[in-house]
């Protein structure tokens, strides 16, 4: 899923148990926030 903006980020996220990996759960909340953006959108939050 490519996330775009912050709102599709925290509706991704809104059940991490079931969408993303428990090590990706465990990182930093910009460092999922960056590999969400691709590292390139960072800028547009």
């Amino acid at each position: 899923m490519k996330v775009e903006t912050l709102k599709d980020l925290l509706l991704w996220t809104a059940e991490p148990h079931r969408r993303l990996p428990h090590y990706l759960i465990e990182l930093k909340h910009h460092e999922v926030i960056q590999m969400a953006m691709g590292g390139n959108r960072l800028n547009d939050i």
